[in-house]
């Protein structure tokens, strides 16, 4: 499986617990990582703009962002609702500047009728409208991206950012 962000309503208080794995003959930790206190709310939404977009310079502005732990494999971020919308604005832009490809056909991304056809199959195999899970996992299951960002939406609309943390975890 491959790097990806989700985001989970943590406990405000402690947003990560520590695991150790215990070596059962010496009873020494042999390894030790975090967790997310929380549930997880989005999976996978928002990767590449976090990874691409975001700028360390804002990913290190309190405004925005908050590193909890530092881990070299995995990213721990407290988001503000200001740095929700940072990245909801990032994914907008990335939005329009793929449709404006796609009509100038840019050989880089799908042309307007093999889009149009994948859409079809993802409304055919109802694959877009989230009906079916709970209303906090957002609007839409679908992958992409301009039905995505309606989840990011929906949470910074809908998140309770005064009783949870919001965390962001990238591994």
């Amino acid at each position: 499986m491959s790097w990806r962000v989700s985001y989970y309503k943590a406990d405000k208080k402690k947003p990560l617990k520590k695991e150790d794995e215990i070596d059962e003959e010496t009873g020494e930790v042999i390894n030790s990582w975090y967790e997310v206190n929380g549930e997880e709310i989005l999976n996978n939404e928002g990767t590449q703009i976090w990874l691409d977009e975001i700028s360390d310079e804002e990913k290190k502005n309190p405004e925005y962002f908050e590193e909890i732990v530092e881990d070299e494999d995995c990213d721990f971020f407290r988001v503000k609702k200001a740095g929700l919308e940072l990245i909801i604005n990032a994914y907008k832009k990335h939005i329009i500047e793929m449709f404006e490809y796609q009509l100038n056909k840019d050989p880089d991304y799908a042309d307007c009728d093999t889009y149009t056809k994948m859409k079809l199959w993802s409304w055919k195999h109802d694959l877009v409208i989230n009906l079916k899970h709970s209303k906090e996992i957002g609007v839409t299951t679908s992958s992409h991206w301009e039905y995505t960002i309606f989840n990011l939406v929906y949470l910074y609309q809908h998140f309770d950012f005064e009783n949870y943390e919001l965390v962001l975890y990238g591994g």
